[in-house]
C-alpha cells in the first residue's frame, strides 16, 4: 500500500514538473514573441519628413527645431547622436514617432542657406534663351534664369517690366519661382519735349535744360546703358508715382551743329577763364573757348580774326581758332 502511494506520488510529481516546465516554456515564448513584435513595429514605423531651423541641442540625445514657427523637441537615434550641428542652420530630417509618442530623428541634413534663400528682384524681360530659360536685365545687367514648373510666360514681351522671386538650386542655377508682369513704360501717358542735355547726374538720371530751366530726368531700364552726347535732344517721358520724370525714348547722339563760321572784330577782354567778349560790327558778342584756345599775349583793343562753331550744350558760339590781325 505504501509503495502505491509512493509510485502515485512520484507520477504526480513528474507530471507537475512536466506541466510546470511546459508552462514556463510557453511563458518565455510568449514574452519573446511580444518583444519581437515591439521591435518589428519600431523598426518599420512610417518614416516622416520634416524641415525647419535648428535651435540647438537640448542634451546629448535630443535637439530643438523650429518647424513652421513652432518649437519642437526631437530625440536623436544612436546613428546621429554624435553628429555635429550648427545652431541656427536650416535643416531637413527624417524621423518616426516612437512608442512614447516622441519624434525620433534617424537622419538629419544641414541645408545650404544660400540655396534655400528666396530672393526678390525687378527687371526688364529681354527674351528666351531656350524653352526653360529666360533672360532678364536686372540693374543694367542681363542674367539668365530658369523657370520653375508652372511659371507662365505666355503674356511676356520684350521690354516688359517684371518683378519675380527666385532661388539658387542645388546645381547653382537661378530659378524663378514666382513672376509678375508690371505696367510698362509704353502703357503710361507719354509727353514729348526738346532741350539741351548737359550731362548725367548719376547712372540712373540726366540733366536737361528745357525752356531755359535745368531739370533732372530719370532713365528707364532700356536707356540705362545707352551712350549719349551732350547737346540737343528730343525725348519722350512720363511722370511716375513719385512725381519723377522718366525718359523712355531719346536721341542722345544728335550731332552738334558743326558748321564753322568766321568773323573779324576787336578784342574787348576776358569775361572769365572760358569766355571772351569781342566787338563785331560794333556789337559786343560773347564767345566760349575750346580748351586748347588761348588769348595770352592778345591785348584789349587789338583786331583779331576768329573761327567758331555754334555749341548747343554751352548755348553760345565757341572759338576754335584765333589770329591777331596786323
Amino acid at each position: 500500500m505504501n509503495k502505491k502511494f509512493i509510485i502515485i506520488g512520484a507520477i504526480v510529481f513528474m507530471l507537475a514538473a512536466a506541466g510546470g516546465s511546459i508552462a514556463a516554456q510557453g511563458g518565455w515564448e510568449n514574452g519573446w514573441e511580444k518583444v519581437s513584435r515591439q521591435a518589428a513595429e519600431e523598426t518599420f514605423q512610417e518614416v516622416l519628413i520634416g524641415e525647419g531651423q535648428l535651435n540647438g541641442r537640448i542634451d546629448n540625445n535630443s535637439v530643438e527645431i523650429e518647424v513652421n514657427g513652432e518649437i519642437k523637441a526631437f530625440g536623436l537615434s544612436d546613428e546621429i547622436i554624435e553628429q555635429e550641428f550648427t545652431d541656427g542652420s536650416p535643416v531637413k530630417f527624417e524621423y518616426f514617432i516612437d512608442k512614447n509618442q516622441r519624434g525620433l530623428i534617424t537622419k538629419l541634413e544641414v541645408c545650404d542657406q544660400k540655396k534655400d534663400t528666396i530672393m526678390t528682384a525687378a527687371g526688364v524681360f529681354v527674351g528666351f534663351a531656350d524653352s526653360h530659360t529666360v533672360e532678364i536685365k536686372v540693374e543694367g545687367e542681363a542674367k539668365a534664369f530658369g523657370l520653375n514648373e508652372g511659371i507662365s510666360t505666355a503674356n511676356l514681351q520684350k521690354g516688359d517690366n517684371i518683378t519675380f522671386k527666385y532661388k539658387e538650386n542645388q546645381s547653382g542655377r537661378l530659378v524663378i519661382i514666382e513672376l509678375e508682369k508690371k505696367g510698362n513704360d509704353h502703357d503710361k501717358e507719354l509727353q514729348s519735349a526738346e532741350g539741351i542735355l548737359t550731362g548725367r547726374i548719376d547712372s540712373h538720371s540726366v540733366e536737361i535744360k528745357v525752356n531755359g530751366k535745368h531739370q533732372a530726368f530719370g532713365l528707364s531700364e532700356a536707356l540705362l546703358e545707352k551712350e549719349f552726347a551732350v547737346g540737343e535732344i528730343s525725348f519722350k517721358y512720363y511722370i511716375d508715382k513719385n512725381g519723377r520724370s522718366i525718359i523712355t525714348e531719346a536721341d542722345f547722339q544728335k550731332p552738334r551743329k558743326d558748321e564753322i563760321k568766321t568773323a573779324q572784330g576787336i578784342f574787348s577782354g576776358l569775361a572769365d577763364n572760358h569766355t571772351v567778349e569781342i566787338e563785331i560790327n560794333g556789337k559786343p558778342t560773347s564767345f566760349g573757348l575750346e580748351d586748347y584756345v588761348t588769348f595770352i599775349g592778345v591785348e584789349e583793343g587789338q583786331e583779331i580774326f576768329i573761327a567758331y562753331q555754334e555749341d548747343a550744350a554751352r548755348e553760345r558760339p565757341v572759338i576754335i581758332k584765333i589770329e591777331v590781325v596786323f
